[in-house]
């Protein structure tokens, strides 16, 4: 379910924590349900004394989130951004946040780069110089660990099959459908 709940937690990505905000998430809690928000203010206030905060979220129970997308929609008929949630019968391929390094970044080689890059003899005599070397130094950091490091591929984890069937699979893995711990019924192919 998800809506408008008035509540704010900073557990579904409010900037504080309310009364009703508390004791909604003792109740998702106890539940055993999961709140999902996009992460972002939801309640965009016209009064510009007043700080925007999310309150509209997502309320979920026994659904994984590889079946699950939410995001933001920019309907402007309100002070409220409404967010859709679209519910997949198989995974939904998101893509990878952007990360600058990874464990493969190349550190001797992103240093050396940087070091090529940077001129310590540029005179900074106003505000405008300083904010177009900042932007260079910036820009330069980024290409730096772009050129020494490598993507790391992201593997989708296990198929596109329903949950108990991923259950009988595990257990049959572990041997627990025989009894045994043995692995029986298991092929046997001959090598000539």
């Amino acid at each position: 379910m998800g809506g408008d709940f008035n509540a704010k937690n900073t557990h579904w990505g409010s900037r504080l924590t309310t009364t009703k905000g508390r004791e909604l998430l003792k109740a998702i809690k106890e539940t055993r349900c999961e709140a999902m928000s996009t992460g972002k203010p939801t309640y965009l206030l016209t009064d510009p004394s007043k700080i925007p905060d999310l309150i509209n979220f997502f309320i979920i129970k026994n659904i994984p989130v590889q079946y699950l997308q939410i995001e933001e929609s920019h309907d402007l008929n309100s002070d409220h951004s409404p967010i859709l949630l679209t519910l997949s019968e198989s995974i939904i391929q998101k893509e990878n946040n952007p990360v600058l390094v990874n464990r493969h970044t190349d550190w001797k080689s992103f240093r050396q780069s940087l070091e090529d890059k940077i001129n310590l003899i540029v005179p900074l005599r106003n505000e405008e110089q300083l904010d177009r070397e900042v932007e260079k130094f910036l820009a330069d950091i980024q290409q730096s660990a772009w050129e020494n490091t490598m993507e790391i591929k992201r593997k989708i984890k296990g198929n596109n099959y329903p949950k108990e069937i991923r259950d009988l699979i595990v257990e049959k893995r572990k041997g627990k459908l025989h009894g045994d711990g043995t692995r029986q019924g298991t092929c046997k192919t001959k090598r000539n």
